[in-house]
């Protein structure tokens, strides 16, 4: 497992890059890619950085995913199939995320924000599964010098997938869990403009 203390973890997003984030889908399926997302965000605070492997117990990813048992092995299952994992299975599962040999970016997850609020995320409904891949899209798209980018309701709805209506509770979901911040816009107040075009910052880095 990797070293306790560390501030934050590597994430490999060519996955993101590559158009797989549209597989996390909702309706009936929102469960799922709730779960599948949670493993994966789980797993990669934990991987040792270099081989990116780590053996977790089911009970571990319970703790840190608020998933129930059959929801960790349904969120495993997908990102598995996706190849976004590899699992060698045993009395304590060995997980090592998948690099890609034409895409070597990484993002970084802040450690002890999502150990805390992860958990509490909701693990039913549309908004909370595009809450958690409009996260992921910031994690992917931040860039190497800070912590902070600019992105438009336009690219939100693009990259991430988000229904319009569900941006602003998509983005408010990760604001009370103190997972991003926004700075708001000049033109934020304008009717139909609410966080149009803002500076999205993923704490905890």
């Amino acid at each position: 497992m990797a070293p306790e203390g560390k501030r934050f973890a590597k994430c490999p997003t060519w996955w993101v890059r590559d158009g797989l984030l549209s597989e996390f889908k909702g309706g009936k399926m929102a469960g799922q890619s709730i779960a599948g997302l949670k493993c994966l965000i789980a797993i990669s605070l934990h991987i040792d950085f270099y081989s990116l492997t780590v053996q977790l117990s089911f009970s571990e990813l319970e703790k840190v995913t608020g998933l129930s048992r059959p929801m960790v092995a349904k969120g495993i299952f997908l990102i598995e199939k996706l190849g976004i994992i590899k699992v060698r299975r045993g009395y304590k599962n060995e997980y090592e995320l998948t690099e890609s040999r034409d895409d070597s970016g990484w993002g970084k997850l802040p450690v002890a924000y999502l150990k805390k609020e992860l958990p509490s995320i909701s693990n039913a409904g549309r908004v909370p599964l595009f809450a958690l891949r409009l996260y992921m899209q910031l994690i992917t798209d931040r860039p190497n010098t800070s912590s902070s980018m600019w992105m438009t309701h336009d690219t939100i709805t693009a990259k991430a997938g988000t229904q319009p209506r569900d941006i602003k509770p998509s983005i408010d979901i990760l604001i009370n869990h103190y997972l991003i911040s926004v700075a708001r816009s000049e033109d934020a107040d304008k009717p139909g403009r609410q966080y149009s075009r803002n500076v999205f910052t993923i704490r905890g880095l």
